[in-house]
């Protein structure tokens, strides 16, 4: 959300070189000096406040910071958020809190900034939670899997392997063309060559490749990988 420390003059400059010159909101980002982000937080703003231009003689600058800040200080949006579905949407792939934000902000009057949707919706996941604090030591743990996801490579599409460390988070990505074991243990060995060193523990998920039998006490492992990592 644009705050009002963007003076109102150039408010009304962003309007203009929009309207009437019909720039691109990179070339007036570049002219009136502010980031591409500003002028688009404008521009929405003044949609949902139903601005039209040219502005009528009686909004002066006073008039114009009331009318687009109107709801800027916390105050109930006009349609509220459940969270409950952005939490669903979440789940899908590629779906982040960035997207649905500015879907929010497009199509449902929604009139917060996107610091605000975040810090509104941890809250509310919270409420009623269980969670287990996991203490992890660095270096000890390492938590592999394939993403789901796949990337474009000219007519085909290559499977993404990522693994992470428990307490950095630091991050290994590779592709590679199929999920099968010899691919698997392909994955975790460039891995290990990647992070220069060899944790206590490689925490994989249940898929096919690293577990026969998933249970949550005593899972099968795939022979071939067990040998691998002893």
């Amino acid at each position: 959300m644009t705050k009002r420390k963007i003076a109102m003059r150039k408010h009304k400059e962003i309007l203009r070189m929009h309207h009437d010159c019909g720039w691109s909101m990179r070339r007036i980002s570049e002219v009136v000096q502010v980031s591409v982000g500003t002028v688009h937080n404008i521009l929405m703003q003044s949609k949902r406040a139903g601005l039209q231009w040219p502005l009528g003689d009686d909004i002066d600058e006073q008039r114009l910071a009331e009318i687009l800040y109107r709801s800027d200080d916390g105050e109930q949006n006009a349609h509220e958020v459940d969270y409950a579905w952005v939490r669903s949407q979440l789940q899908l792939k590629s779906v982040t809190r960035k997207l649905l934000w500015m879907e929010l902000c497009e199509q449902h009057d929604y009139r917060h900034s996107y610091g605000w949707f975040c810090r509104n919706y941890k809250a509310w996941a919270k409420q009623g939670k269980r969670s287990m604090r996991m203490k992890h030591v660095p270096g000890d743990t390492v938590f592999v899997d394939f993403s789901g996801l796949s990337v474009a490579v000219g007519s085909r599409k290559a499977q993404i392997f990522v693994a992470a460390l428990g307490v950095s988070h630091y991050t290994f990505v590779c592709a590679v063309w199929m999920q099968g074991l010899n691919d698997w243990i392909e994955c975790n060995t460039r891995m290990l060559e990647y992070f220069g060193g060899v944790p206590n523990l490689v925490v994989p998920d249940n898929l096919k490749s690293s577990t026969i039998r998933a249970c949550r006490y005593d899972p099968d492992i795939n022979s071939a990988y067990g040998q691998w990592a002893q």
